[in-house]
């Protein structure tokens, strides 16, 4: 994941850029450099900003600067004298490691080997694999019961962190370097290898070398050799030829061995893999080091196959399911059918807060898309938050959204070509006030994915209107634009009186700029005057965002039983098995193994420290 945020001193001509500023501008560096001796800063509240409600939302996004009774209550628990006795008594010291994520925090790119490798290994032994499950399998509304749940020594160093990050004026740092690389697995792209080498994956994961306890990676290729990278700058460190793949007696690692030479290398698996998975390979040219999940298939798929299978599917770092959701696997009208069935099956699972920081991460992180590309028809995460709309949000839709648009569509307004824009900014102002005083009413199921993807394009783009967007896009272009363009796109008894393109649809289209924070010129130069008319209904579109990003109740999901669970999980197989006669889907899992991975646990943790400092 790159570093794509705008500093605080960066242009405001950047503001309706629609795409984030590249990761090699250094116009920030000199702020940078001097941030050190610099006091902590202060979150600004928006409405002291001087400037437009889109020149205050490029504010940095402060991961953690909300000052609440829960951040004081978890005050409560940090004693920096106990705190350090027990990082102490664990052969860690605080004041290194505090020293340590100074770079980090100021949003360096480059360090040193020994500081990449302390905070690390501090950052992995700090959330063990079970705390790191726990959190991935959690619903926000219980994070803070979660919290509280931990032993005395992990409350201290999640407590230490969110002292780190509200003391650091780039406390956003922080949380994209823990999202970064708490569970990060290597770009295999970026190794050096051989000509006509390919890379195959077998369980790549970090593993601790010797006494200084460094990082390096270990990359199978399909030459048969092992090469070991170090993965603070991707280098060659060593290679050996490998004759075996076994797993260890305790079945918690794997092991690739080299009989002449006497090497064996042990490969620890990431939290929650199921090692089982891996048989022992004899390296021979048919026979790929791969555990052999997954075949092509015409019969009835065997029990043992299908347990493996359904442990594979299950695995917190989703794969499978990435593997599957690639477009050349899935096509786009399928999408619908297999997102329904995946959602069966994290939602048996109580995993629902693991699959969408999945999705949205890989939607926001693992691409180039713009804000005006985010959530497309073609989008998977598009896909599942149409299937939350479709699922939990009826009650929500009659209630509030379906009597306001049946009494704007009563209006005599056109709005093909031109239009009164006092008119137009009148019914803006009807909409967002409609929506602020029933946020009350709002499904905690649709909060839910609002708040992963506010926290999440937030720290991607360390700014306030990247948190905006993210909840924004959500609601406005995921659910109420497109209900406006095509009124029963969600809820087939909704008629409005005239057609959609007579009215709604070309209200849509002006309603667009104004609460996705573009300029309305952009698409109607006749209504640039429109800009002062709507600035207090965006300011208001900013506090009816933030509000319904919070998670006031536990959402309530659908209950699954075992049978539907069980036929979801058999559909799915059997849907990847179609998809491997050609061997289609084996490469595409190969292919997800070999690009960076957003796993839900790391997203989740970024997604638990940002929720307990601000009280959500």
């Amino acid at each position: 994941m790159e570093d794509s945020s705008s500093d605080s001193s960066k242009s405001k001509s950047s503001l309706n850029q629609s795409s984030p500023p590249s990761p090699k501008d250094d116009s920030s560096s000199d702020s940078e450099k001097s941030s050190e001796n610099q006091q902590p800063q202060q979150r600004v509240p928006l409405n002291q900003v001087r400037g437009s409600i889109i020149e205050q939302l490029e504010q940095p996004f402060l991961i953690a600067t909300v000052e609440s009774s829960s951040v004081h209550s978890m005050r409560a628990h940090f004693n920096e004298s106990k705190l350090k006795n027990s990082i102490s008594s664990r052969n860690r010291s605080y004041e290194d490691f505090k020293k340590a994520i100074k770079p980090l925090c100021t949003r360096q790119s480059e360090f040193e080997q020994d500081i990449f490798d302390r905070i690390t290994y501090y950052i992995r032994t700090l959330f063990n694999s079970s705390i790191l499950n726990q959190i991935a399998s959690s619903d926000p509304a219980h994070y803070e019961d979660l919290f509280n749940s931990f032993p005395e020594d992990t409350k201290l160093d999640i407590t230490t962190l969110i002292d780190l990050m509200e003391d650091n004026p780039q406390s956003c740092g922080l949380i994209r370097w823990v999202s970064q690389n708490l569970c990060q697995v290597p770009i295999i792209q970026d190794f050096q290898s051989p000509d006509g080498v390919k890379c195959m994956i077998s369980g790549v994961r970090r593993d601790f070398w010797g006494r200084h306890k460094k990082i390096y990676w270990a990359v199978l290729y399909n030459d048969n050799m092992v090469r070991i990278f170090r993965a603070s700058d991707n280098k060659l460190y060593t290679e050996f030829k490998c004759d075996i793949i076994w797993l260890s007696r305790s079945k918690k690692t794997i092991k690739f061995s080299s009989t002449p030479s006497k090497i064996d290398f042990m490969l620890v698996p990431p939290p929650g893999y199921d090692t089982e998975l891996w048989e022992t390979h004899a390296l021979r040219s048919d026979n790929i080091p791969y555990y052999s999940s997954f075949p092509y298939f015409q019969r009835p798929l065997p029990e043992r196959i299908f347990d493996k299978d359904k442990r594979a599917i299950e695995m917190h770092d989703m794969l499978i399911i990435r593997a599957l959701l690639r477009k050349e696997v899935i096509k786009a009208v399928d999408s619908k059918k297999i997102m329904n069935l995946i959602l069966t099956v994290y939602s048996y699972l109580s995993m629902n807060n693991g699959l969408y920081s999945c999705l949205a991460m890989r939607e926001v992180f693992d691409s180039d898309k713009s804000d005006r590309e985010l959530l497309q028809d073609d989008s998977y995460l598009a896909v599942l938050i149409e299937l939350i709309i479709t699922n939990y949000c009826q009650d929500y839709f009659r209630s509030v959204i379906a009597p306001m648009l049946m009494d704007i569509d009563r209006g005599q307004i056109s709005f093909n070509g031109s239009f009164n824009i006092e008119t137009a900014s009148n019914l803006i102002g009807v909409v967002i006030r409609t929506l602020n005083q029933n946020v009350d009413k709002f499904p905690p199921q649709l909060a839910h994915i609002m708040s992963l993807m506010s926290v999440i394009m937030g720290v991607k783009w360390g700014t306030q209107k990247g948190r905006y967007l993210g909840g924004a896009l959500v609601f406005f272009e995921c659910f109420l634009f497109k209900v406006m363009s095509n009124g029963t796109y969600y809820f087939k008894d909704f008629h409005p009186i005239h057609p959609p393109a007579e009215f709604l649809q070309g209200f849509s289209q002006v309603c667009r700029p104004v609460f996705l924070m573009r300029g309305i010129a952009e698409n109607f130069p006749d209504a640039s005057g429109m800009e002062a008319l709507v600035e207090p209904h965006r300011v208001q579109a900013v506090s009816f965002i933030e509000q319904a990003c919070i998670l006031k109740q536990q959402p309530s999901y659908t209950i699954i039983q075992k049978e539907q669970y069980n036929d979801a999980i058999k559909q799915i197989i059997e849907i990847a098995a179609s998809r491997n006669h050609d061997g289609s889907f084996m490469r595409a899992i190969q292919r997800e193994s070999l690009t960076t991975l957003r796993t839900p646990i790391a997203g989740s943790v970024m997604h638990f420290l940002y929720c307990l400092a601000n009280h959500q």
